[in-house]
């Protein structure tokens, strides 16, 4: 055989070697990128990459504007184990001076039969810093701590946590499933010394920024309304005083204040959201809801004279009186001058029934749909006919119980053209989805609300029962109210123990704001328009001079409302001999002198304007609509 034959033959199984070598790779390499790729990827990431687990901390609270009411800090919890008491008395023994604590009450939890005992709670890191000499004796974990920076500014609507973080009450209870906290988890990369990295590409963590709950809440408006009533309180040494400020386009509530309210970090502090929770007999306030069935009903009539009676009138086993002694008035004075007489002889001509169907269109008997768990619904007879008697007391705000909410929306619907107001909480919040019929939208004719708005704008002027809450230059529209309430000890009512509220809209021409005031048995002063009229007026002024403000339109009136609040002319205060005058000085003159005298001046609101309020608390010294600085 030639040489060439043999070659030839070598040649062509060197070729089908390859060939079949080839194959064989081309195989094996099927089986691994295609056939067995998910098995050995899994096995190749489980070999490599580990997960980091990264708390969430609870998610933040904030006004409509992003200011933050509600949000989560780091701490730290400090433990012990009892392994040696001896060594474990002189750290408790240090440890008490750190946190200046009791020593005998740190001494005592020594005594229990547990092996580890927790010696501090949501330490600041100031004081992780002072305690760290201790370790590895004491035993540290790292936690989140709830943080108020408004105090209780909103303390009660805003609510609390236990220390475990469980929800008790208000915000932080309704939208728990929202901001309650969660865990990240973060793939890195170990190489064979068990280094970790963060790995870039596939495996780089998508790291997203903590939940935000949005509020309706204007904080500055929440702020100045607090701060108002608590002024109110103590003027007319009152129980509490409530208010509600709602806007009338949106539905979304900008201001749900109380005085004496709760400050959440007092953990032994109990409260509750009175405008959600309180029921009270609302007196007056209720006329405008008789004369809207009047209206609705063709029985109005402005000129009609009434006989009301010179202040007594009876009616069955009973006597109804006004507080003051009327004899001839029009139906429309009837509604100014707030006669009970008045309003009772005009609806007895009305069928009970388009009374109670007209209150129940407001919404008045069931409640207010929010996720509150402090939400009540109003209270009315449970017979299913009042009678006489009932369906007078009735029409003048006695004998039924809702809440400020209640008044507060009704006030909103007035104003939005007799169209039904959705309550919000949240900003921006997506209305009701669920089909409502067109009709069921409208709660009273327009032309019966713009009747209305102009019967309660006559309570404002000089011959109404609420001359207090005009505001120069704006068209203001209300309805006075004054209640008695039941002795507890005789279950009577009591001329001593009132109620007195203002509820309206601004401006009336073009309504934008419905705002309720509620003074609770003050001792000073009795009626609605003496009592609760001049909070209205602070508040309403206040939140119309930071919308005109915010749109940056008629500047000039803006900063005449506010240098014209009373409110700002009795806060002027004097600080170890340094004069302290929101109204007088700028805001850079005021701060130099609080922080010569020693203090911290915290600034809150918009400019330039000079001080519309200013107040002093826990060493500081809060200042509102002062000038830029």
């Amino acid at each position: 055989m030639s040489d060439a034959h043999i070659f030839e033959r070598r040649s062509r199984a060197m070729v089908v070697l390859l060939c079949v070598i080839t194959c064989g790779v081309l195989f094996k390499l099927y089986q691994l990128q295609v056939v067995r790729q998910d098995d050995l990827s899994a096995l190749a990431t489980n070999q490599s990459v580990r997960y980091m687990t990264i708390e969430q901390p609870r998610g933040r609270i904030v006004d409509r504007y992003g200011r933050v009411l509600a949000t989560s800090i780091r701490s730290f919890d400090v433990g012990l184990r009892k392994k040696n008491k001896a060594e474990a008395l002189s750290v408790v023994e240090r440890l008490a001076s750190y946190l200046e604590k009791d020593i005998d009450s740190l001494k005592k939890q020594l005594e229990s039969s547990a092996d580890f005992i927790w010696l501090g709670r949501r330490l600041s890191s100031k004081q992780y810093r002072m305690i760290k000499e201790l370790l590895p004796v004491i035993e540290t974990t790292p936690s989140w701590q709830r943080y108020y920076p408004y105090k209780s500014a909103a303390g009660a609507l805003i609510g609390r946590l236990t220390l475990d973080e469980t929800p008790l009450s208000g915000v932080e209870r309704a939208y728990d499933e929202r901001l309650k906290k969660s865990e990240l988890k973060l793939p890195v990369l170990r190489n064979n010394r068990g280094e970790r990295y963060f790995f870039g590409g596939r495996f780089s963590p998508e790291l997203h920024q903590p939940v935000e709950l949005q509020t309706s809440l204007d904080i500055d408006l929440q702020v100045y309304t607090h701060m108002v009533l608590a002024q109110t309180v103590e003027k007319y040494a009152a129980k509490s005083a409530t208010a509600v400020v709602v806007d009338i386009a949106s539905g979304e509530l900008l201001a749900l204040a109380q005085a004496p309210d709760i400050n959440p970090h007092h953990r032994d502090e109990v409260g509750r959201i009175r405008a959600l929770s309180d029921l009270y007999e609302p007196g007056s306030t209720f006329k405008v809801l008789s004369f809207a069935t009047l209206i609705e009903q063709g029985r109005y009539q402005e000129h009609q004279i009434i006989d009301c009676e010179h202040g007594r009138y009876p009616i069955g086993r009973f006597t109804i009186r006004d507080s003051h002694k009327y004899d001839a008035l029009t139906a429309a004075e009837v509604f100014m001058k707030s006669s009970n007489i008045g309003t009772v002889k005009m609806m007895q001509d009305i069928d009970e029934s388009h009374f109670k169907n007209l209150i129940e269109r407001f919404g008045m008997m069931g409640e207010i749909r929010l996720p509150f768990i402090e939400m009540a619904a109003g209270r009315f007879p449970k017979k299913k006919r009042w009678g006489e008697v009932r369906s007078a007391t009735i029409s003048y705000g006695h004998g039924l119980m809702v809440t400020p909410l209640h008044l507060a929306r009704m006030a909103a619907i007035i104003g939005n053209q007799g169209r039904d107001v959705d309550i919000k909480m949240l900003h921006d919040e997506q209305a009701d989805t669920r089909p409502v019929d067109a009709k069921s939208q409208q709660v009273i004719s327009a032309e019966t609300s713009a009747t209305l708005l102009k019967l309660m704008e006559s309570v404002v002027s000089p011959e109404g029962t609420g001359p207090a809450a005009k505001i120069d230059g704006v068209r203001v529209a209300g309805k006075t109210g004054t209640a008695e309430k039941v002795d507890p000890s005789t279950r009577q009512y009591s001329s001593k123990l009132n109620v007195a509220s203002f509820v309206g809209v601004v401006p009336a021409d073009a309504p934008e704001y419905a705002i309720l005031v509620l003074v609770d048995e003050p001792e000073h002063g009795r009626f609605g328009g003496t009592v609760a009229a001049p909070a209205f007026q602070h508040i309403a002024r206040f939140a119309l001079a930071k919308e005109r403000l915010a749109r940056d339109t008629d500047q000039k009136t803006a900063n005449h409302m506010l240098s014209n609040d009373q409110t700002c002319r009795s806060e002027q205060l004097v600080v170890d001999g340094v004069s302290i005058d929101p109204c007088l000085k700028s805001l850079r003159e005021n701060i130099r002198s609080i922080v010569h005298a020693g203090l911290r001046p915290v600034v809150h609101g918009v400019g330039p304007l000079r001080l519309g309020l200013l107040s002093q608390g826990e060493e500081s010294y809060h200042l509102y609509l002062g000038e830029t600085l």
